[in-house]
Protein backbone atom coordinates (compact mmCIF):
# COMPACT_ATOMS: atom_id res chain seq x y z
CA UNK A 1 0.00 0.00 0.00
CA UNK A 2 1.17 3.24 -1.08
CA UNK A 3 1.89 6.28 1.47
CA UNK A 4 -0.20 9.27 1.49
CA UNK A 5 1.22 12.11 0.10
CA UNK A 6 1.04 15.49 1.90
CA UNK A 7 1.71 18.89 -0.48
CA UNK A 8 3.28 21.86 1.20
CA UNK A 9 3.32 25.09 -0.02
CA UNK A 10 4.03 27.77 1.88
CA UNK A 11 6.53 30.09 3.21
CA UNK A 12 6.94 29.36 6.45
CA UNK A 13 10.68 28.39 6.40
CA UNK A 14 11.70 24.61 6.84
CA UNK A 15 8.16 23.28 7.10
CA UNK A 16 8.55 20.40 4.71
CA UNK A 17 11.39 18.75 6.39
CA UNK A 18 9.83 19.23 10.03
CA UNK A 19 6.71 17.75 8.75
CA UNK A 20 8.93 15.04 7.31
CA UNK A 21 10.87 14.10 10.75
CA UNK A 22 7.25 14.60 12.60
CA UNK A 23 5.28 11.95 10.49
CA UNK A 24 8.39 9.54 10.02
CA UNK A 25 7.21 7.19 7.58
CA UNK A 26 3.49 7.45 8.03
CA UNK A 27 3.21 9.92 4.75
CA UNK A 28 5.25 11.19 2.41
CA UNK A 29 5.77 14.71 2.09
CA UNK A 30 5.86 16.35 -1.34
CA UNK A 31 7.27 20.26 -0.49
CA UNK A 32 6.64 22.73 -3.66
CA UNK A 33 9.76 25.07 -4.24
CA UNK A 34 10.19 28.07 -6.87
CA UNK A 35 6.56 28.93 -6.37
CA UNK A 36 6.05 32.13 -7.31
CA UNK A 37 7.04 34.35 -10.30
CA UNK A 38 6.73 38.13 -9.45
CA UNK A 39 4.95 40.82 -11.68
CA UNK A 40 5.00 43.96 -10.05
CA UNK A 41 4.40 43.92 -6.20
CA UNK A 42 1.80 40.98 -5.92
CA UNK A 43 4.04 37.29 -6.40
CA UNK A 44 1.47 34.80 -8.61
CA UNK A 45 1.75 30.66 -8.30
CA UNK A 46 4.11 29.19 -11.37
CA UNK A 47 1.19 27.37 -13.27
CA UNK A 48 3.37 24.47 -13.38
CA UNK A 49 2.64 24.57 -9.63
CA UNK A 50 -1.43 24.90 -9.75
CA UNK A 51 -0.69 21.33 -12.59
CA UNK A 52 1.51 19.47 -10.04
CA UNK A 53 -1.55 20.21 -7.08
CA UNK A 54 -4.23 18.59 -9.61
CA UNK A 55 -4.22 15.22 -8.16
CA UNK A 56 -3.18 16.72 -4.49
CA UNK A 57 -5.85 15.64 -1.89
CA UNK A 58 -3.69 17.15 1.25
CA UNK A 59 -2.21 20.09 1.51
CA UNK A 60 -0.56 22.44 3.95
CA UNK A 61 -0.37 26.42 2.79
CA UNK A 62 -0.61 29.80 3.57
CA UNK A 63 -3.90 31.61 3.65
CA UNK A 64 -2.18 34.44 0.98
CA UNK A 65 -1.33 31.21 -1.19
CA UNK A 66 -5.15 29.01 -1.21
CA UNK A 67 -6.86 32.05 -2.34
CA UNK A 68 -5.06 32.00 -5.37
CA UNK A 69 -5.86 28.07 -6.10
CA UNK A 70 -9.22 28.08 -3.78
CA UNK A 71 -10.93 26.34 -6.93
CA UNK A 72 -8.61 25.01 -9.23
CA UNK A 73 -7.97 22.23 -6.66
CA UNK A 74 -10.36 19.01 -8.25
CA UNK A 75 -9.13 16.24 -5.63
CA UNK A 76 -8.41 18.01 -2.88
CA UNK A 77 -10.15 16.62 0.42
CA UNK A 78 -8.33 18.83 3.41
CA UNK A 79 -6.53 21.96 2.93
CA UNK A 80 -4.36 22.70 6.24
CA UNK A 81 -3.80 26.74 6.57
CA UNK A 82 -0.44 27.74 8.30
CA UNK A 83 -2.03 31.23 10.37
CA UNK A 84 -6.02 31.67 12.28
CA UNK A 85 -6.85 34.25 10.09
CA UNK A 86 -9.02 34.18 7.21
CA UNK A 87 -9.57 38.08 6.17
CA UNK A 88 -7.05 37.45 3.58
CA UNK A 89 -9.24 34.82 2.25
CA UNK A 90 -12.32 35.67 2.38
CA UNK A 91 -12.19 38.84 -0.06
CA UNK A 92 -11.23 36.03 -3.15
CA UNK A 93 -14.90 33.91 -2.22
CA UNK A 94 -17.15 34.06 -5.24
CA UNK A 95 -20.45 33.39 -4.27
CA UNK A 96 -21.37 32.65 -8.12
CA UNK A 97 -19.04 29.72 -8.02
CA UNK A 98 -20.11 26.51 -5.84
CA UNK A 99 -17.82 26.43 -2.78
CA UNK A 100 -15.09 24.26 -2.71
CA UNK A 101 -15.93 20.47 -1.21
CA UNK A 102 -13.05 20.10 0.37
CA UNK A 103 -12.42 20.81 4.30
CA UNK A 104 -9.88 23.33 5.11
CA UNK A 105 -8.81 23.57 8.28
CA UNK A 106 -6.81 26.91 10.05
CA UNK A 107 -3.90 26.48 12.31
CA UNK A 108 -4.75 26.27 16.11
CA UNK A 109 -1.69 25.99 17.57
CA UNK A 110 -1.71 29.65 18.60
CA UNK A 111 -3.91 29.00 21.49
CA UNK A 112 -1.31 28.42 24.36
CA UNK A 113 0.54 31.31 22.53
CA UNK A 114 -1.78 33.73 23.19
CA UNK A 115 -3.17 32.65 26.12
CA UNK A 116 0.53 33.44 27.33
CA UNK A 117 0.39 36.47 26.08
CA UNK A 118 -2.61 37.80 27.86
CA UNK A 119 -1.67 36.79 31.35
CA UNK A 120 1.86 38.53 31.07
CA UNK A 121 -0.51 41.82 29.82
CA UNK A 122 -2.18 41.49 32.63
CA UNK A 123 0.09 40.68 35.69
CA UNK A 124 2.51 43.57 33.74
CA UNK A 125 -0.61 45.99 33.91
CA UNK A 126 -1.75 44.82 37.51
CA UNK A 127 2.03 45.11 38.75
CA UNK A 128 2.98 47.74 37.63
CA UNK A 129 6.01 46.30 35.50
CA UNK A 130 5.87 48.63 32.61
CA UNK A 131 6.73 51.51 35.54
CA UNK A 132 9.55 49.12 36.91
CA UNK A 133 11.46 48.21 33.42
CA UNK A 134 11.20 52.17 32.81
CA UNK A 135 12.75 52.44 35.70
CA UNK A 136 15.50 50.13 35.73
CA UNK A 137 16.75 51.59 32.21
CA UNK A 138 16.86 54.66 34.09
CA UNK A 139 18.88 53.17 37.11
CA UNK A 140 16.52 54.01 39.69
CA UNK A 141 14.79 52.23 42.85
CA UNK A 142 11.37 52.89 43.90
CA UNK A 143 11.72 52.42 47.77
CA UNK A 144 8.16 52.14 48.14
CA UNK A 145 6.30 50.72 45.25
CA UNK A 146 2.77 50.11 45.80
CA UNK A 147 1.19 46.79 47.05
CA UNK A 148 -2.56 47.69 45.65
CA UNK A 149 -2.88 45.40 42.88
CA UNK A 150 -5.38 42.81 42.03
CA UNK A 151 -4.59 39.50 41.59
CA UNK A 152 -6.01 37.21 38.60
CA UNK A 153 -8.60 35.83 40.72
CA UNK A 154 -10.11 39.07 41.49
CA UNK A 155 -10.66 39.52 37.67
CA UNK A 156 -13.41 39.44 35.47
CA UNK A 157 -12.24 39.05 31.58
CA UNK A 158 -14.36 39.24 29.16
CA UNK A 159 -13.47 36.87 25.30
CA UNK A 160 -14.66 38.57 22.53
CA UNK A 161 -14.60 35.17 20.51
CA UNK A 162 -15.22 31.53 21.96
CA UNK A 163 -13.72 29.69 19.80
CA UNK A 164 -10.09 27.17 19.86
CA UNK A 165 -8.37 30.62 20.72
CA UNK A 166 -11.04 32.09 22.61
CA UNK A 167 -11.13 28.72 24.36
CA UNK A 168 -7.07 28.26 25.00
CA UNK A 169 -7.38 31.77 26.88
CA UNK A 170 -10.33 31.02 29.29
CA UNK A 171 -9.10 27.84 30.27
CA UNK A 172 -5.15 29.28 31.27
CA UNK A 173 -7.06 31.89 32.76
CA UNK A 174 -9.47 29.93 34.76
CA UNK A 175 -6.15 27.93 36.14
CA UNK A 176 -5.73 30.86 38.07
CA UNK A 177 -9.19 31.69 39.27
CA UNK A 178 -10.24 34.42 37.11
CA UNK A 179 -13.71 34.85 36.04
CA UNK A 180 -14.14 34.76 32.30
CA UNK A 181 -17.01 35.60 30.24
CA UNK A 182 -16.79 34.83 26.40
CA UNK A 183 -18.88 36.48 23.58
CA UNK A 184 -20.40 34.32 20.47
CA UNK A 185 -22.56 34.66 17.95
CA UNK A 186 -24.44 31.78 18.63
CA UNK A 187 -26.02 31.07 22.32
CA UNK A 188 -24.19 27.94 23.88
CA UNK A 189 -26.78 25.02 25.72
CA UNK A 190 -26.13 24.47 29.35
CA UNK A 191 -24.04 20.89 28.53
CA UNK A 192 -21.26 23.10 25.87
CA UNK A 193 -21.23 25.66 28.45
CA UNK A 194 -20.18 23.01 31.46
CA UNK A 195 -18.01 21.94 29.56
CA UNK A 196 -16.42 24.82 28.19
CA UNK A 197 -13.76 27.07 30.58
CA UNK A 198 -16.27 30.12 30.26
CA UNK A 199 -17.96 31.19 33.33
CA UNK A 200 -21.05 32.68 30.74
CA UNK A 201 -20.96 33.15 27.07
CA UNK A 202 -22.99 35.86 25.92
CA UNK A 203 -24.82 36.49 22.52
CA UNK A 204 -25.14 40.40 23.38
CA UNK A 205 -21.65 42.34 23.62
CA UNK A 206 -22.89 45.25 26.06
CA UNK A 207 -23.57 42.40 28.50
CA UNK A 208 -20.04 41.13 28.33
CA UNK A 209 -18.52 45.05 28.14
CA UNK A 210 -20.40 46.00 31.29
CA UNK A 211 -19.01 43.34 33.96
CA UNK A 212 -14.98 43.05 32.03
CA UNK A 213 -12.27 44.25 34.19
CA UNK A 214 -10.18 43.38 30.87
CA UNK A 215 -11.10 42.66 26.89
CA UNK A 216 -9.42 40.45 24.99
CA UNK A 217 -10.29 40.35 21.21
CA UNK A 218 -9.33 37.28 19.60
CA UNK A 219 -11.77 37.78 16.88
CA UNK A 220 -10.75 37.32 13.17
CA UNK A 221 -11.40 39.85 10.45
CA UNK A 222 -14.58 39.51 8.97
CA UNK A 223 -17.17 41.57 7.86
CA UNK A 224 -19.51 41.25 11.17
CA UNK A 225 -16.37 42.02 13.23
CA UNK A 226 -14.73 44.89 11.78
CA UNK A 227 -16.11 48.30 13.47
CA UNK A 228 -17.50 45.86 16.40
CA UNK A 229 -16.43 48.21 19.40
CA UNK A 230 -17.00 51.74 16.94
CA UNK A 231 -18.53 54.27 17.96
CA UNK A 232 -20.12 54.37 21.24
CA UNK A 233 -20.42 50.55 22.12
CA UNK A 234 -17.37 51.28 24.67
CA UNK A 235 -19.65 53.41 26.87
CA UNK A 236 -21.07 50.26 28.07
CA UNK A 237 -18.18 49.74 30.00
CA UNK A 238 -18.32 50.49 33.47
CA UNK A 239 -14.94 49.16 35.32
CA UNK A 240 -12.64 51.21 33.18
CA UNK A 241 -11.43 47.87 31.30
CA UNK A 242 -7.95 47.49 29.72
CA UNK A 243 -8.13 46.30 26.15
CA UNK A 244 -5.69 43.61 25.02
CA UNK A 245 -6.01 43.13 20.68
CA UNK A 246 -4.78 39.96 19.93
CA UNK A 247 -6.88 40.10 16.83
CA UNK A 248 -7.24 42.06 14.24
CA UNK A 249 -6.80 45.73 14.27
CA UNK A 250 -10.10 46.42 12.04
CA UNK A 251 -12.15 45.68 15.21
CA UNK A 252 -11.52 49.21 16.27
CA UNK A 253 -10.85 52.08 14.54
CA UNK A 254 -8.43 54.78 15.96
CA UNK A 255 -10.92 57.46 16.46
CA UNK A 256 -13.11 55.34 18.45
CA UNK A 257 -10.26 54.41 20.78
CA UNK A 258 -9.30 57.98 21.53
CA UNK A 259 -12.99 58.85 22.17
CA UNK A 260 -12.79 56.07 24.48
CA UNK A 261 -10.36 56.93 26.36
CA UNK A 262 -11.52 60.31 26.40
CA UNK A 263 -15.10 59.57 28.01
CA UNK A 264 -14.88 58.78 31.71
CA UNK A 265 -18.17 57.42 33.25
Amino acid sequence: MSKRKIYVLSRVPNLGHQLTDALKDDASVVEITAKFTTHGDEPTIKPEVVQMLQNAEILITDTDILKDVLYELPNMKWVQLTWAGVDRLLPHLDRSKPPPTYTITRAFCFGILMAEYVVAGIVNIERGLYSYYDLQKKKEWLHHGSLQFRTLSDLTVGILGAGVIGQEIASTLKRFGTAVHGLARRRRSLEELTRSSFDMIHSELSELLKNSDYIVNALPSTPNTTGMLNGEVLRNCQKKPVLINIGRGTIISEESIIEALKWSP
